[in-house]
C-alpha cells in the first residue's frame, strides 16, 4: 500500500509539474475586418504561429499570459499572415545573455502583395535590436527595423507588474521614420488568467491610418487560452478571434 500511495505521489508531483511548465507555444487567429465603402468586400484574415523556448518556462501566478516575459525566455518562432490580397512570413528569436541583464533580438521576414492585374510585389523586411532588463518586470530596448524600402530606428519599453492595487501590462514602442509611428497597449489583469486591453497602432506608412484595438484573453488553464479583439480604423472596423496552446 505504501508503494502504491509513492507511485500516486510521485506521479501527481510529475503532472503537476509537466502542468506548471511548458516549453512550446502554438497559435492562430482570423480577423474580419469590414470597410466602410459601400459595395466593398469585408476581408478575412489568417494568423498562425508558433514558440519554442530554450529552457520549460514557468507558469507565473501574477500574469499567465506573461510567463515568458516575467520568466525571461529565450525563444525562436516563426509568425505566417494571410489575407485577400497579401501574405507575410516571418521567422523571430529572442536571447537573454546569461548572467547578464541584456539580451538581443531580430525578425527577418518577406511580404508578398497581390497585383490587381496579376503578379505580385515582394519585399523583404527584418529588425535587429539590443533589450535592457531594467528589473524581473521592466525591459527597454534600441535597434532598428528596415521594411524593404528604409532602415529605421526604434525603441520601446515594456511593464507588466503592479500598478496600485492591480496588475497591469504596459508596453510601447516608437519608429523614427518620416511619419513617426507607434503601437501602445495597456492591459488590465482582472485575475492572473483573465486579461482585457486596449491598444493603439500607427505605422507611420505614407497613406495608412492609425488603428484601435479592444481585446480580452482568458487561460482556461495554464495550457488553453482564447481571446477576442475589435478594431477601428479610419475606414473599417473589424472582430477577431485567437486560441493558443502551450505544450
Amino acid at each position: 500500500m505504501k508503494l502504491i500511495q509513492a507511485a500516486l505521489a510521485t506521479s501527481l508531483l510529475l503532472a503537476t509539474s509537466a502542468f506548471a511548465a511548458y516549453q512550446g507555444e502554438a497559435n492562430v487567429g482570423y480577423t474580419n475586418i469590414n470597410p466602410d465603402a459601400a459595395g466593398v468586400d469585408n476581408i478575412d484574415q489568417w494568423n498562425i504561429g508558433g514558440k519554442y523556448y530554450l529552457a520549460p518556462v514557468q507558469v507565473s501566478n501574477v500574469a499567465v499570459a506573461e510567463s515568458a516575459f516575467l520568466g525571461a525566455a529565450s525563444h525562436v518562432g516563426i509568425d505566417y499572415t494571410d489575407d485577400d490580397f497579401s501574405n507575410d512570413i516571418s521567422l523571430n528569436g529572442k536571447y537573454y545573455i546569461p548572467n547578464t541583464q541584456f539580451a538581443v533580438e531580430a525578425t527577418v521576414g518577406r511580404h508578398e502583395v497581390d497585383l490587381a492585374g496579376g503578379g505580385s510585389v515582394d519585399d523583404n523586411h527584418y529588425m535587429l535590436g539590443a533589450v535592457y532588463r531594467v528589473n524581473g518586470n521592466t525591459e527597454v530596448k534600441a535597434g532598428f527595423t528596415d521594411d524593404g524600402n528604409d532602415t529605421n530606428p526604434v525603441i520601446g519599453a515594456k511593464y507588466v507588474g503592479p500598478i496600485g492595487t492591480m496588475t497591469m501590462g504596459l508596453k510601447g514602442d516608437i519608429l523614427f521614420a518620416d511619419d513617426t509611428g507607434f503601437d501602445v497597449g495597456a492591459d488590465v489583469y482582472l485575475d492572473p488568467t483573465l486579461s482585457v486591453g486596449l491598444g493603439y497602432v500607427d505605422s507611420g506608412a505614407p497613406g495608412t491610418d492609425g488603428e484601435l484595438n479592444l481585446n480580452a484573453m482568458k487561460f482556461f488553464n495554464t495550457n488553453v487560452a482564447a481571446g477576442v479583439k475589435y478594431i477601428k480604423g479610419d475606414n473599417y472596423d473589424g472582430f477577431g478571434l485567437t486560441g493558443t496552446l502551450r505544450f
